[in-house]
Formats: structure tokens, sequence, C-alpha cells
């Protein structure tokens, strides 16, 4: 579906976990401090002003702004996100 533009990669779409243990708590602790939503609104409107001349800019730009009235959806997310990392992919697969 990607190779004819289908969205993603999102942030808990990669298979980031070994089978059968967890993110290591120190890891997911640097994690939590280093991913917020600050940081995330951050680096968009760094790649945006980044690329203002070329013409990924404009796109660059609108996600920048849509992002700002999203912190909600991101903090969601990164929180998501952390806990999937906490657990061991059996525990995240309720099928295994």
């Amino acid at each position: 579906m990607r190779e004819q533009g289908g969205g993603g990669p999102y942030l808990a779409e990669w298979d980031c976990s070994v089978f059968d243990r967890a993110w290591l708590e120190e890891n997911i602790a640097f994690l939590r401090a280093t991913l917020t939503p600050a940081d995330v609104l951050e680096r968009l409107e760094t790649a945006a002003t980044a690329h203002t001349d070329e013409p990924k800019g404009t796109l660059a730009r609108r996600i920048s702004h849509e992002a700002a009235d999203r912190t909600t959806l991101i903090e969601m997310r990164i929180a998501d996100l952390l806990a999937n990392l906490a657990k061991f992919d059996s525990a995240k697969n309720r099928w295994l």
C-alpha cells in the first residue's frame, strides 16, 4: 500500500521489541525524557524551516502548523508507544 502513497509510518508501527522481553527501563526513561510533544513540534518546525526554499517546504510547513493543533494526539501516541515498549510482545498481542 505504501508504494501507492498509503500513509505512515506511524510511531508504534515498527517492530521495536524483542519477542521475549521488553525494553530496558532505563531506555524507556530516556525516551520518556527526550520524546515529548514539545520536542516533536520543535523538530517539525526545524524541518519546515530547513526546507523553506524547496518544493517540499510547503508540505513541511503545513505539517508543522497542523501538529501544533494536535498536541493532545501527539501526547497520546507517545504514551502508547512508551507503554508498548515496556511490555514484551506476547503481552501486547493477546492472540499469542
